[in-house]
């Protein structure tokens, strides 16, 4: 107990369990995924879509995969940014 009556707050998570940054939100991922079922896609267009989509999720992967912190983290985040673009 704190010296307030209230509960202390908890210790915080050991380095290792610690979350380097929030996951990514889905959304750009349900707009090709959304795409690729709309039936109005033209056939010819299907394969690019296609293949834009597992760019996006090897985009994704690759920011999830990083575990660093503070600069390290935001240089690899822009370099996976300029690679997943392409």
């Amino acid at each position: 107990m704190s010296t307030t009556g209230q509960p202390a707050p908890p210790a915080p998570a050991p380095p290792s369990q610690k979350p380097f940054h929030p996951s990514i939100s889905p959304a750009h991922g349900q707009k090709i995924t959304a795409l690729i079922a709309n039936r109005k896609l033209p056939a010819d267009d299907k394969p690019r879509a296609e293949a834009a989509q597992q760019r996006y999720l090897a985009w994704v992967k690759a920011m999830d995969e990083l575990k660093l912190e503070g600069d390290a983290l935001l240089e690899k985040l822009v370099v996976a940014h300029w690679w997943g673009c392409r």
